[in-house]
């Protein structure tokens, strides 16, 4: 009698051929049997096990199966035949919404307006834009985020743009016409050619860090400070206040990967990962759960959620979301 332990057994490649037919007939022959089949593949394909497959090529593998089981060699490992049958399926969601904008004269706004004649580049939830600038310049944009630029540089004697969200700028070099960063929150990143990463999500900080090169942060009024590589600046718009430290945090731009792999790795350096990718805040409560060593992939179309109930699944991990008074949402794991 298949069960999900035996469907399991059939998806991590321990049934010999006959035995592996006579699950695969019984699931083509039980509705309730092909639910459990795709969502143990799904587990299958998270934990690392193999790429992802759609429904749809789960259905497809079945249906190549049912033509060709008595063609199987014997030689063959019943998996490896399986595997041959799929395609692999990419995740990844890379688009952004272009549109022209006439800015509004009269408009009053604490950043620097822009030519007349400008371009906005959005990019929605989940998804991830790659722009290449009239300069040459290239920007990643993070999910929920805009950028607003001249629609060319010709004509002016500096390159400002406007930024909402989160944003990788890798500018091209000209020391004549110096490149501006500029957000909503009044905060202002000036470099002449360099890579950085800003984080103006939060309603209460902009958070630049430098990777090469360097960059002036200023207000609206004044500089705050000079970043060399390897810094991080904090601005606290409320209050003015700059703080820069050093940082090490080898993920600050791993949001614009379109699959995050883990392979045994421990949970204390997971978590990390998908609070960035995520753009969510994780609090590991149980500090023994922090060794836990883990293996999976964390898709862009996924969420957190989806993720945290694989591992779940394959360990002794569980969570909670606790959403406050203010509508932030933090996940506990204990």
């Amino acid at each position: 009698m298949t069960d999900k332990a035996k469907i399991w057994e059939l998806i991590s490649d321990q049934l010999n051929e006959e035995e592996a037919i006579e699950v695969l007939n019984e699931i083509n022959s039980s509705g309730e049997l092909k639910k459990q089949y795709k969502d143990l593949q799904r587990v299958w394909s998270l934990t690392g096990g193999e790429e992802y497959f759609t429904d749809e090529e789960i259905e497809d593998r079945l249906r190549k199966f049912e033509i060709n089981r008595f063609n199987i060699s014997g030689k063959k490992r019943i998996g490896q035949y399986l595997l041959a049958t799929l395609k692999y399926a990419s995740i990844f969601i890379l688009a952004f919404i272009l549109s022209w904008y006439m800015l509004n004269e009269d408009q009053s706004s604490s950043v620097a307006k822009l030519n007349t004649k400008n371009l906005i580049f959005e990019t929605l939830q989940k998804q991830v834009a790659k722009v290449t600038l009239a300069d040459g310049s290239v920007v990643w944009l993070n999910s929920s985020s805009k950028l607003e630029v001249p629609e060319s540089f010709t004509n002016l004697n500096k390159r400002d743009v406007v930024l909402t969200g989160e944003a990788l700028f890798e500018v091209t070099k000209d020391s004549l016409k110096p490149f501006s960063v500029h957000t909503l929150k009044g905060a202002v990143v000036r470099v002449l050619g360099t890579k950085f990463d800003i984080d103006a999500y939060a309603d209460d900080k902009v958070i630049t860090t430098l990777l090469e090169g360097s960059v002036e942060v200023r207000s609206m009024k004044e500089l705050l400070t000079v970043l060399h590589p390897g810094e991080q600046a904090v601005y606290y718009t409320s209050s003015g206040v700059v703080e820069v430290n050093k940082y090490e945090d080898k993920n600050i731009t791993i949001w614009k990967e379109d699959v995050l792999t883990f392979k045994d790795e421990e949970l204390s350096s997971i978590v990390p990962k998908l609070e960035k990718f995520y753009h969510v805040s994780i609090e590991v409560d149980n500090e023994k759960m922090n060794k836990q060593r883990l293996s999976g992939r964390a898709f862009r179309s996924y969420t957190v959620e989806q993720v945290l109930d694989v591992f779940r699944l394959v360990s002794n991990m569980k969570y909670k979301v606790i959403v406050d008074d203010k509508g932030k949402k933090t996940i506990h794991i204990y």
